[in-house]
């Protein structure tokens, strides 16, 4: 039987830094809902040669996150809720991985960079509790990565 992977599985996690050096990954548990958008760029590459159809050339690749992530209850502190939050306000950035299951399995895969915050929207609507809509596009350091067996 062939299993299927959920989308309950896949796992985002941040990375502390200390300068350029990586702390443990924290895995953000309080987002719902979160889209990886990848596409591309693309340039006219018809000639006269072409025949009857336009051609295309691949130029960059794009990547976008967008998810809603819960805010915190008074009194309680979310390091990750915080992070984002301040890197919003700061227009810094936030190294973060998305992967399609936890990182802790050889072959799970995703995109890894330090993603700037284009956006934090906070809905209030009467009948929920409190979230964020963030929008997180990569800043640099960007790579799809494919989680291996360690040495």
């Amino acid at each position: 039987m062939a299993s299927n992977r959920l989308g309950k599985n896949a796992k985002m996690y941040r990375i502390p830094l200390t300068g350029e050096t990586e702390g443990t990954p924290v895995e953000i548990t309080n987002i719902k809902d979160l889209t990886l958008d990848l596409g591309s760029e693309e340039a006219d590459a018809t000639t006269r040669g072409s025949g009857s159809f336009r051609e295309t050339a691949v130029t960059f690749l794009t990547a976008s996150l967008t998810f809603a992530m819960q805010i915190p209850a008074e009194g309680v502190t979310d390091a990750n809720f915080n992070a984002i939050r301040d890197a919003y306000l700061n227009k810094t950035t936030v190294r973060a991985e998305v992967l399609d299951g936890a990182r802790t399995v050889v072959g799970n895969e995703g995109l890894k960079s330090d993603w700037v915050v284009s956006g934090f929207s906070r809905p209030q609507t009467l009948d929920g509790i409190q979230t964020c809509e963030v929008t997180m596009k990569p800043g640099n350091n960007t790579s799809w990565i494919t989680i291996e067996e360690e040495s």
